[in-house]
């Protein structure tokens, strides 16, 4: 009986496992078809959610998701520390633009948080293996 129950726990648990990565795998590197004041602030607003900030302190590029399927934020600098001069020691907030079988998502790397993007028209972009840079 205790083998019946590890074995179920193990089936169980392999089949969660799966699931898991092959959710993973449905979503892909995507770009932007269009960008316009709506999405900008849209993509602010999860920026600024992610970062626990005002998505109005947030300025995004014109540009954002439609050139590279990354945004990288670098924070602010420390000013209360003279020796490093306008160096931030913490590592870049990275966000990816991704696109499965039910539309955009963002995906913060350092959290690995998922905000599912409504009204926003993304198309999936090959990338390379090696150096992730979109092709």
């Amino acid at each position: 009986m205790i083998r019946w129950c590890i074995a179920l726990v193990a089936a169980i648990t392999c089949c969660g496992c799966q699931l898991q990565a092959q959710s993973n795998l449905d979503s892909v590197p995507a770009l932007l078809t269009k960008s316009n004041l709506a999405d900008r602030q849209q993509i602010s607003q999860i920026v600024g959610d992610a970062l626990n900030r005002e998505s109005e302190n947030i300025r995004l590029s014109h540009s954002v998701f439609t050139r590279t399927h990354l945004l990288i934020i670098q924070r602010q600098p420390d000013k209360s520390n003279p020796h490093l001069y306008g160096l931030s020691l913490d590592r870049p907030d990275q966000f990816t633009l991704l696109k499965d079988h039910r539309g955009c998502l963002i995906r913060h790397s350092q959290s690995n948080r998922e905000w599912r993007v409504e009204n926003l028209q993304c198309t999936p972009v090959e990338t390379d293996q090696k150096t992730g840079a979109d092709r």
